[in-house]
Formats: C-alpha cells, structure tokens, sequence
C-alpha cells in the first residue's frame, strides 16, 4: 500500500493526501441512508463498517486535500479488530477479513458525487451480483476497495473543509458528507446503456447531462 501512495505523490505531485484531525459539528450536509441485507456473516459485516467507520470520520478535508479510504481506515485484519465476511473476489462471493467494507466505499463515493467532489480513483465491481429488487444502491453508485490494490479517492474541490461521518445501525448505515460552506447538491442518473439487445455499460449523469463515470460489469444485466 506505501508503493501505492508514492506512486501518486512522485507521479501526482498535485495530490495532498488529508490526514486525521479533530472534527467539530458543520451545519452543511450531503446524506445517504442505504440498508444493510441480513445475510451468512452479517453481524461480523456490521461490525466492520462500525469499525471503519470510526476511522473515516477523523479526516478532515482541507480544499485541494484527498481523501483516502484506505489512508482513513488502514489494512482490514484480525489484529486491528476486523472480521470475516463476504468479498467478491475474483467474480465469487468468498469469506475474507475486512468483508462488507465495499458498502462503505461505496457510500463514501456516491456522497462525493453528490457533493460534486472530484474522483481521483475508484472501480466498480467485475460483476453484478444482484437482481433490482435486491440493491441497497443503484448499479454504477458502487465503489470496490482491495487493500495495496485498489482504492477510493476523492479531492476535495470546494471551498471549504469537509469530513464524512458514518452511522451504523442494525439495519441501515447512514452516511453524510459535512462541509463549514454551503454543498449545491447534484442530481444523479445512473443510466443502462444498450447495445444489440445486451446492457454494455452504466453511465453515471449529472442534472446538466454530463457523463461523470462509466462502469463496465461482468455477467447479465436484470432487465
């Protein structure tokens, strides 16, 4: 993972990574309330994102500062409290420490968006896993994370500072983005495009029509 930071601080000289400090209540928010499926490890899922979300809510954005997911909430093992639970890896549904964790980079990405931050990294998922009726979030809102391989970042391009902060409950986790400023929130389309019968890509639209990410999934598409 420090290969990771490097590669971005010598290659990306105009990235300034946030780092922990204490936060105080803002009045400006951006909110998400997505649930969380009872499924095999689903109490060991909740207590990961409890975990995590702790550490990601001790950052504090500065204008012109990234957000690191992984620099926020450190490598997911059994020694620093995290437990197993489910990771898609490789296209399959497997048992890994640190599993659930995706729902929370996920969260974290779709509120940047809103907020019109800027994506310096993210990936979506290789497959879609889930039929409509069982998504906490719309396809193409989902931000995969796999520690020293791939992360979430996010630079803050508004004027003042923001920090998330993350509550867990039973059945739902709640994510807001907090800013000292005034957030213009945006609208957000995630568009199916179609190509010969068959769902290509998921575009990711704003309120003007402007195209802010593609995600591309493996496997068939829920018509």
């Amino acid at each position: 993972m420090l290969k990771r930071f490097l590669k971005y601080q010598v290659g990306r000289p105009d990235i300034r990574f946030a780092v922990a400090v204490p936060t105080h209540p803002v009045p400006f928010r951006v909110s998400v309330t997505q649930a969380v499926r009872r499924s095999y490890l689903y109490e060991n899922k909740i207590s990961n994102l409890r975990l995590a979300g702790v550490r990601v809510g001790r950052f504090v954005v500065q204008p012109g500062e990234t957000f690191s997911f992984w620099r926020a909430v450190g490598p997911p093992t059994a020694r620093r409290g995290f437990l197993p639970g489910r990771n898609l890896i490789g296209g399959e549904l497997k048992e890994d420490y640190g599993g659930g964790l995706c729902q929370m980079s996920g969260l974290l990405y779709h509120l940047s968006l809103m907020a019109g931050l800027e994506i310096v990294e993210r990936h979506n998922h290789s497959t879609d896993i889930y039929q409509d009726h069982e998504r906490f979030t719309p396809l193409g809102a989902d931000a995969t994370v796999v520690y020293g391989y791939r992360d979430l970042m996010v630079r803050n391009t508004l004027d003042d500072a923001v920090y998330f902060s993350v509550t867990v409950e039973d059945d739902q986790v709640i994510g807001m983005l907090h800013c000292a400023g005034e957030i213009t929130v945006r609208e957000l389309e995630f568009r199916l495009v179609w190509e010969d019968g068959q769902a290509k890509e998921v575009l990711t639209v704003d309120g003007a029509g402007e195209v802010l990410c593609r995600s591309v999934y493996g496997g068939d598409y829920p018509l």
